[in-house]
């Protein structure tokens, strides 16, 4: 018997759903359905609790489908496509504004569906379990809306008009469609689901995370991933808005203790780089020579606070530094277009496939070593496929030799 159930989401929260997963924006998804936006998420969180499961989550990007909300909205998709096909198809808006969607509720589709199997309003009543006159509003309201009476009437009873044998068809189509949710959202017993979030800052090995989420996506295609690079200042608020997981860098900079848990991976090595015809080449390579070039370091970074302590001790003008950059590709980008001598970090794997246009000077600089890390919220576990992330990731970069 095909009826209504209690857990199936009502086509306002359907609309509501496939919005917000098309959009990825609530303020967006809200105003396509000309909701408020305090509504709007009400709307979100009342399908949530019928279907019983976390459909979206803040992430770097605006708020992304789970993976069960992926599933649902698929499921949805399809739902709203038979509903506008059937609009354009049986009730003759070729073009217009689709209506139905809008006006439609599952009630109107559950009465006529149990008239239609039972041949009276007051049967239908009794399989669905509500008055005889809740049936009939529902018919008259439904008939209305498509301009004309959906039954006839018999002596005993109700006989249903070619439409009203269509509308029913697109009940039980619509409710197959949903009634398949529960078995689809059910991960499969060796699959992981879940999220990763990882932020970058710069640092010469970052295919390391790229590999390590390369192979979680191999293994567990149901965990959703992203990287983001951004400043330090954007990665440290992500991580506090639960839009990041964690994120990766050198560990050269102050956290805050108390609200993070900073561990490290492997090091780096601070290096005196430019472009290979460069002058400073040719010698001496002293600090006074060197200090006569233009220099490359970005401010209030840990490679500024290595070019600071290189030329603290007063005995020459620090030269004045011509760029700031976060990005080491762009880092390095500059210093081969540029006469600047910069101050760059590699791994010995990294330095050794340094671009073929620059060349490492053989000076010694103070306290070169810099550690590259991971920071993540303090207190907090992290969640299964963080910790298989970290895991992989440590996986490479053993491989790499670095620890």
């Amino acid at each position: 018997m095909l009826t209504h159930s209690a857990r199936i989401p009502s086509l306002k929260q359907v609309r509501a759903i496939s919005a917000l997963a098309e959009t990825q924006n609530v303020q967006k998804a809200a105003d396509r359905l000309n909701m408020s936006q305090t509504a709007f998420i009400r709307c979100i969180a009342a399908a949530e609790e019928a279907i019983d499961a976390p459909l979206f989550q803040r992430s770097w990007f605006g708020t992304d489908v789970t993976i069960q909300g992926g599933v649902v909205a698929t499921h949805f998709r399809r739902v709203l496509a038979l509903i506008h096909q059937f609009e354009r198809s049986e009730l003759g808006n070729r073009d217009g504004p689709l209506r139905l969607p809008i006006y439609l509720q599952w009630s109107h589709l559950d009465a006529i569906f149990a008239v239609f199997r039972t041949g009276s309003a007051s049967a239908a009543g009794r399989e669905l379990g509500i008055s005889q006159p809740a049936v009939s509003r529902s018919l008259a309201g439904i008939g209305e809306f498509v301009g004309r009476p959906l039954f006839k009437r018999r002596p005993d009873g109700l006989d249903a008009t070619p439409l009203a044998v269509k509308f029913a068809g697109l009940w039980g189509d619509i409710y197959r469609e949903l009634s398949n949710l529960p078995a689809q959202m059910e991960p499969d017993a060796d699959n992981l689901v879940g999220r990763v979030a990882v932020g970058l800052l710069p640092f010469s090995d970052q295919d390391l995370v790229l590999r390590a989420l390369g192979k979680m996506a191999r293994q567990h295609p149901n965990v959703r991933l992203h990287a983001v690079s951004a400043s330090p200042p954007a990665l440290t608020d992500g991580l506090m808005m639960r839009d990041l997981d964690l994120f990766i860098g050198l560990l050269g900079r102050p956290v805050p203790q108390t609200q993070f848990d900073v561990r490290k991976l492997y090091s780096e090595r601070f290096t005196l780089v430019a472009r290979r015809d460069h002058p400073c080449h040719a010698g001496p390579v002293t600090i006074e020579a060197l200090s006569r070039f233009q220099w490359m370091a970005p401010h209030a970074t840990p490679t500024r606070r290595c070019f600071d302590k290189l030329f603290g001790d007063g005995s020459v003008q620090p030269p004045r530094p011509m760029i700031e950059t976060n990005s080491l590709a762009m880092a390095e980008e500059f210093l081969a277009s540029s006469q600047a001598i910069g101050i760059l970090h590699y791994t010995p794997f990294a330095l050794a496939r340094l671009r073929p246009d620059l060349k490492p000077l053989d000076f010694d600089l103070p306290e070169p070593e810099i550690a590259v890390g991971t920071t993540m919220r303090k207190g907090e576990e992290a969640s299964a496929p963080v910790r298989l992330f970290l895991a992989l990731l440590n996986d490479q970069i053993k491989a790499r030799g670095l620890i």
